[in-house]
């Protein structure tokens, strides 16, 4: 499984976060100071994307790309449920983040994008962009991973 340490996060890249219903956090402009987020459907704006910038082994804070705003605690706050929101950056450590790994490792998300409209053509494009990006896994130390659902695909229960 790959670990936090080997998880590579560029400088000067933006980032989506996404929750597990596929909807991606987002910045909602405030006041000068703050700002609220909230999850939204991903649409490609700057409000859903996110630099994260490092400041110890696997710590970042998370700035986000339209306000310059970083992500952070409401009141300081470390207890489940606590809300986000955005704040000046003031150094503080309700503005730092780990990336923790799952059971199953870190999940990656592949977006690409191509002018191809002709369906085939289109298929072809995917297929190879995903052979390429199999055959180099292990050049990463990395290998792939779906979990499978809870249905016995032999069952005739929907």
């Amino acid at each position: 499984m790959k670990t936090v340490a080997q998880t590579v996060i560029e400088a000067d890249h933006f980032y989506t976060i996404a929750a597990h219903t596929g909807n991606v956090i987002q910045a909602v402009e405030g006041t000068k100071e703050a700002g609220t987020v909230r999850l939204g459907k991903y649409e490609h704006k700057p409000e859903q994307e996110w630099s994260f910038i490092r400041v110890g082994d696997g710590v970042y804070r998370i700035r986000n790309r339209a306000s310059g705003k970083l992500l952070d605690l409401t009141m300081t706050g470390t207890a489940n449920g606590t809300w986000l929101h955005l704040w000046e950056d003031v150094g503080g450590t309700s503005q730092m983040w780990s990336v923790q790994p799952t059971p199953e490792g870190i999940p990656v998300e592949v977006y690409c994008f191509t002018r191809e409209t002709d369906w085939v053509a289109y298929e072809a494009v995917q297929g190879a962009v995903f052979d390429h990006l199999f055959a180099v896994l292990p050049d990463f130390g990395l290998r792939p991973y779906q979990r499978s659902s809870d249905r016995d695909p032999q069952s005739s229960e929907s």
